[in-house]
């Protein structure tokens, strides 16, 4: 993928349209047992929409370019969680 793509909202994640419908889900003043089912049903279907089916699709159609923006720009949340290493048994 050339610069030129990864700009705007792109540059901080590669889905922006599924994060930012994820936050207007959420981003509700009165939250009631419907819409708090609705909100999670809805983020639900659009996160194993998007990280299994969608980035399956896009790695084939596009290939190594995609892959490797992939790895450098986080999938729904502008940040990166650090992972902790797990740390082998000392014998």
């Amino acid at each position: 993928m050339t610069s030129s793509s990864m700009r705007g909202p792109y540059h901080h994640v590669h889905h922006p349209i599924q994060a930012g419908l994820i936050i207007a889900l959420w981003a509700t003043p009165l939250m009631t047992v419907g819409l708090a089912l609705l909100a999670g049903v809805l983020t639900l279907y659009s996160v194993t929409a998007t990280l299994f089916l969608e980035e399956r699709d896009l790695a084939s159609t596009i290939g190594q370019a995609y892959c490797a923006y992939r790895r450098k720009v986080p999938a729904l949340l502008p940040f990166s969680i650090p992972r902790r290493r797990r740390q082998r048994p000392v014998r």
